[in-house]
């Protein structure tokens, strides 16, 4: 259960992460929304609803497995999203200045020139994360 949620709670950070950090504000919008939803509602509710509320409105039931890697995923994945779109932000926005004064589109500065520096920043903060993430479980 570990294994996977961390895989894919790390997935849905990043995907999250990077639309906080893109210059178009409705993927800032929904980035900061479901960061804010996912990290302030605590993991008892959300495993409930998920558990018991989903089942109820779609009337499927869920397996309790698909329910806590569903669950991790959504909180922890809000918890990486953070540490992801902090991570890149926390990158002197210089960096990004200079490489697009040298050409590069968003998209190669990002990854050449911002990331490269950010995922310094990220790393021990993921690993913390996946400790939590371990306990969570």
């Amino acid at each position: 259960l570990t294994v996977i949620s961390i895989i894919c709670a790390t997935l849905f950070g990043i995907l999250i992460g990077f639309l906080g950090v893109v210059p178009n504000k409705i993927a800032k919008g929904v980035s900061g929304t479901v960061i804010y939803i996912f990290r302030g509602l605590p993991l008892i509710v959300l495993a409930l609803f998920i558990y018991n509320g989903i089942p109820s409105l779609t009337g499927s039931k869920i397996p309790a497995f698909v329910a806590g890697v569903i669950t991790l995923m959504l909180n922890e994945g809000a918890y990486i999203a953070a540490i992801v779109k902090g991570g890149i932000e926390s990158v002197d926005s210089g960096q990004m200045e200079a490489a697009k004064s040298l050409g590069l589109p968003f998209g190669k500065a990002m990854r050449k020139v911002v990331l490269s520096q950010g995922i310094k920043i990220m790393i021990p903060s993921f690993i913390n994360q996946f400790i939590i993430t371990l306990k969570d479980t």
